[in-house]
């Protein structure tokens, strides 16, 4: 194979087959659109998940998806993804039936700690002293917990039935070594 002209992204196909519109053709790969870096992690957080979910007792959540990809912790990202799995359920389907949805599998385990702790009526700043989180996680959990409608204003919402569906606010999570930590029912 010839070697690609630098700006070319390297790949043992240089050429894409493509089928659009009425138009069947031949084009560099080099020339298609790029995906945003956010839509590539996203897609492959969502074919993680799928493929560990399609294992028995295997209710793997966002996070630990996104630490098994070696992907920082992005809160972005983690809204994103339950806005997908809220609108496709057939994308968590298989874990359904573990009493799982898409909030637990997108809360972090300190997020449910924080919030179990909250439903106690405990303040958010003490439940996350309670959780042991250092200032940047703080941040963390009370920006994805204001985002998903469980806090208002660092105080539990008055409506917070949907975090209580399914698994809840519970966790069990395996750590196998050499292996992902993944959640079981």
């Amino acid at each position: 194979m010839q070697p690609l002209h630098p700006t070319h992204r390297m790949t043992a196909y240089p050429y894409l087959h493509m089928r659009t519109r009425g138009y069947t053709g031949t084009a560099r790969i080099a020339d298609t659109p790029r995906m945003p870096r956010s839509a590539n992690t996203d897609a492959a957080v969502l074919d993680l998940l799928t493929r560990r979910w399609r294992r028995h007792l295997d209710v793997t959540t966002v996070q630990q998806a996104q630490d098994a990809l070696a992907l920082p912790r992005d809160v972005a990202q983690r809204l994103r993804l339950l806005d997908v799995l809220q609108r496709r359920k057939a994308a968590w389907k298989p874990v359904a039936g573990y009493g799982a949805t898409p909030l637990t599998l997108t809360l972090t385990e300190d997020e449910k700690l924080v919030a179990r702790h909250m439903l106690d009526g405990v303040a958010f700043a003490e439940a996350c002293a309670c959780t042991a989180l250092d200032d940047d996680a703080m941040r963390t959990a009370r920006r994805f917990l204001t985002a998903t409608g469980f806090l208002s204003r660092s105080r539990t919402a008055a409506d917070t039935s949907r975090f209580l569906e399914g698994t809840g606010l519970q966790f069990h999570t395996v750590r196998v070594e050499g292996e992902a930590a993944f959640n079981v029912p």
